[in-house]
């Protein structure tokens, strides 16, 4: 037995039967007469919660969500252009400017220079 009861969480009322289901389960996993405590979470958005003793197995609209945000977030930044690569140019663009002759037009070797 653990000194840590785990945790059940859930969006939706638990009923008798699946009470007794999940604690069934979860002591022929941890052992007879492991602690649970079975709670209702409206935070949950939708879900299922498994916790203890700092860690947690969890399943609700919200966690995916935000996996999901996460996830694009991650597909965005690998197909912006490189930070490097914006500096570079925006370099170059200083370099022609400078490099103007007094008519305006570039000088010949810079512009070969910058490509």
């Amino acid at each position: 037995s653990s000194s840590h009861p785990l945790v059940v969480s859930s969006t939706f009322p638990i009923s008798a039967a699946q009470h007794d289901a999940l604690q069934t389960a979860i002591s022929g996993l941890f052992g007879e007469n492991f602690p649970v405590d079975f709670r209702s979470d409206s935070g949950l958005i939708g879900g299922i919660e498994l916790s203890t003793d700092g860690q947690k197995i969890s399943w609700n609209i919200a966690d995916y969500l935000s996996a999901l945000e996460l996830a694009a977030k991650k597909r965005h930044d690998l197909s912006s252009p490189d930070k490097t690569v914006k500096k570079k140019k925006k370099i170059k663009r200083k370099l022609r400017k400078a490099a103007k002759a007094p008519n305006g037009q570039e000088v010949p070797s810079v512009q070969g220079a910058l490509g």
